[in-house]
């Protein structure tokens, strides 16, 4: 109890400066509070949205690279049977490089027959002038 009594003088000296009638008191301060700064507010705005598209893009596609680098694996070259065509995209090593050759990228005898196309088309402009 010893301990109170020598914290009271402190403590009162605290309460006395709080004023007691609800008042605003000017300080009057020459200091400026809050100094002038320009605005950060698309800085800030860029981050959150930087951090927002991390978090919606690159976070899953990674995980899903290391889902299938870790779980499928690279394929590997074996002797094909007499009687089976191999598929464009069953050359291909990685995994997600085979899907993207089997349902986004065209294959090579399809890109060779729009270029026959085209050579065609360009030789019947010809004939017609």
């Amino acid at each position: 109890m010893v301990s109170w009594s020598a914290l009271r003088p402190v403590l009162s000296n605290l309460i006395s400066r709080i004023p007691k009638n609800g008042v605003i008191q000017r300080q009057m301060s020459d200091h400026r509070v809050l100094p002038y700064r320009p605005t950060r507010f698309q800085w800030l705005k860029f981050k959150d949205l930087m951090h927002l598209y991390i978090a919606l893009g690159v976070i899953p596609l990674g995980l899903f690279t290391l889902y299938c680098n870790t779980f499928i694996g690279p394929a590997t070259l074996t002797e094909i049977p007499e009687d089976y065509v191999p598929k464009h995209w069953e050359y291909y090593r990685n995994p997600i490089s085979r899907g993207i050759a089997k349902y986004i990228l065209t294959s090579p005898q399809q890109e060779y027959e729009k270029y026959l196309h085209h050579i065609f088309e360009e030789d019947e402009k010809k004939k017609i002038r």
